[in-house]
């Protein structure tokens, strides 16, 4: 896995976020579920500097974390576009 890559990654949606949207504090369950996936980034991001992923078991839970959070964001993230999306065109 491309680690820089799932990082811009993650700010690229926080910048769409906050530009179709306004601030994440609007918005306070994708605020949340951002805040979780930041920190399982900084703590994935020090065990792969250190050279501390390979065999490290927090470092796959926090993986299976990660995945679980980033597609907890893209189901709120449908939810809240398809309401967008339906009042816009109302």
């Amino acid at each position: 896995m491309n680690f820089l890559r799932i990082k811009e990654t993650i700010n690229a949606i926080r910048q769409g976020i906050e530009k179709r949207y306004g601030k994440l504090s609007a918005l306070p369950g994708v605020r949340d579920s951002f805040r979780r996936i930041d920190y399982i980034i900084q703590r994935l991001d020090i065990w792969i500097k250190d050279k501390e992923l390979t065999g490290n078991d927090d470092a796959e839970v926090f993986l299976d974390c990660f995945r679980d959070r980033f597609d907890e964001l893209e189901k709120m993230l449908t939810e809240i576009d398809h309401e967008f999306t339906k009042r816009s065109t109302k």
